[in-house]
């Protein structure tokens, strides 16, 4: 859809202008937001991708954050994966399922405090069902979704970029780890994540009105490292493996048959599918995704 024509009904991110400024032709709906795609060909963004870097929008990437005393407890009735052992500052790739087991999102989990976790969602309404769900459960939880608004920078030359903006300490985050900074003012998260299985960052604004500023400040500082703008490639997810939620993974796939079986653990004492879970697991899954590998 051209930006012209973008229903007021669906939110615009941050960095709208920016995104209208340096290109962005057309606007796909996503988590009741508008994401910006369409600033070159998908082939031209491939090889910013891989070999300079691109600056991706991605604050249709909603956070859910889940606070309280119960948060982990409630966090791990969530998901199948195991996240005991997970500290703050530290992130994780999961999926949420339901109670037939089927994947309703596939999130990176931040743990940002003792009793604080961050949900960066994909395109299905996880706060709704997150929200549902704590109003049975009996946990001592809350559940908001706080203004923040990621920015991706992927590929080779991403870790230049940051360190020219934020020092080289982030240069020492761990992948799928996180750090608190600032910039001129502005306070971002930083995580050591991506959706290009290239290297890459994640910059989460904390607030609204300053996000044009932020865009451009990044925009600048990866002037002399080639950094264009961009919006997440398709070409280079399949390439790395990468799924997406709503077209690769459906409600009606289970971790299972999607070879994810290292994001399941069934000796949790309980949570949200596991019963259906266990059952397609000891009668064996009736299809398998699969990766090939194709020559040209």
């Amino acid at each position: 859809m051209k930006a012209h024509g973008l229903n007021p009904r669906i939110r615009k991110s941050p960095y709208f202008q920016s995104t209208l400024k340096y290109g962005a032709t057309e606007f796909h709906p996503y988590n009741g937001m508008w994401m910006p795609v369409g600033y070159d060909t998908p082939i031209n963004e491939y090889w910013n991708t891989v070999e300079r870097a691109g600056l991706w929008d991605v604050g249709v990437q909603r956070c859910i954050e889940i606070s309280g005393p119960d948060a982990e407890r409630f966090m791990s009735m969530l998901t199948p994966r195991d996240i005991s052992n997970i500290k703050v500052g530290q992130c994780r790739y999961i999926v949420m399922t339901n109670q037939e087991g089927g994947v309703l999102n596939d999130p990176v989990m931040m743990r940002m405090a003792e009793d604080k976790f961050w949900l960066s969602t994909a395109d299905s309404d996880m706060y709704l069902w997150t929200k549902g769900v704590a109003c049975y459960s009996g946990h001592d939880v809350i559940i908001e979704t706080p203004a923040v608004y990621p920015l991706q920078i992927q590929g080779p030359r991403s870790h230049l970029i940051v360190s020219a903006l934020f020092g080289d300490d982030v240069l020492d985050l761990k992948y799928y780890d996180w750090m608190k900074a600032d910039i001129h003012g502005i306070d971002v998260i930083i995580s050591r994540t991506g959706y290009s299985s290239e290297i890459g960052f994640e910059i989460y604004i904390l607030g609204y009105e300053r996000g044009d500023e932020l865009y451009e400040t990044i925009m600048q500082a990866g002037k002399p490292f080639e950094l264009s703008p961009g919006s997440p490639n398709r070409i280079r997810r399949i390439e790395g493996g990468v799924l997406d939620y709503g077209s690769d993974i459906l409600v009606d796939n289970n971790p299972l048959e999607l070879s994810m079986e290292r994001l399941i653990d069934f000796n949790k004492p309980d949570f949200i599918g596991k019963t259906a879970l266990q059952k397609i697991r000891d009668e064996g899954v009736t299809r398998k995704m699969v990766g090939v590998f194709m020559d040209g």
